[in-house]
């Protein structure tokens, strides 16, 4: 009752509500009572990676019937499960929520700063030594019998994209995987500018 009477003050005030680190029905009963438009703000696909902290494609559908935004972030251990990251991956991650919740469904996110992830940064963007820095929290996880924990990482970003000029990066990848002008303009801040002006108005 707290949670669905804080939802309802939230759609009062005009706060975008988001469910990046919700449960599956917590996300679905969240965009089904909103009175707004809500936003799933840094995520990935369940479909691609199957992860509790991924979206199934239920919720992708659920918060994009409703005018709602998922963005794609950064983390590449949600991305893809293939040993090498790659900017491949994170259009793939698009082109899903698309295909599932339309072109005004996504955007770009990020759990980085914009500089890029500064430990990785440190290391050069090498993964196989970035990613010792999470195993004792995936491990931790692993013993308490988290779902989605049981195989290890083997990366932590796409090299490419834990850099100053990301944004830049994934609008040439853009192009070059055929999205149109205006869906590109959508996925790099337009689907997020709507979103903000249909509820903060």
């Amino acid at each position: 009752d707290l949670g669905r009477d804080g939802l309802a003050e939230m759609n009062r005030l005009r706060i975008v509500p988001d469910v990046s680190h919700g449960s599956e029905p917590t996300m679905l009963e969240a965009a089904r009572r909103s009175t707004t438009p809500i936003a799933l703000s840094h995520g990935a696909c369940k479909t691609i990676v199957d992860h509790p902290r991924c979206a199934s494609d239920e919720v992708i559908r659920t918060i994009a019937d409703r005018g709602g935004v998922m963005g794609i972030f950064m983390m590449s251990f949600w991305l893809t499960r293939d040993p090498v990251p790659t900017v491949d991956h994170l259009i793939a991650q698009l082109r899903h929520v698309i295909r599932i919740g339309g072109g005004e469904a996504v955007g770009i996110a990020n759990d980085f700063p914009m500089s890029g992830q500064a430990n990785l940064v440190k290391l050069g963007n090498d993964n196989t030594a970035g990613v010792k820095e999470y195993l004792p929290w995936w491990q931790a996880m692993q013993r308490e019998g988290i779902p989605g924990f049981a195989q290890l990482p083997r990366h932590v970003v796409i090299p490419e994209l834990n850099t100053i000029d990301r944004m830049a990066t994934i609008a040439r990848a853009l192009d070059r995987a055929r999205f149109g002008s205006r869906q590109i303009e959508r996925i790099m801040g337009g689907n997020w500018k709507r979103l903000l002006t249909d509820v903060l108005g």
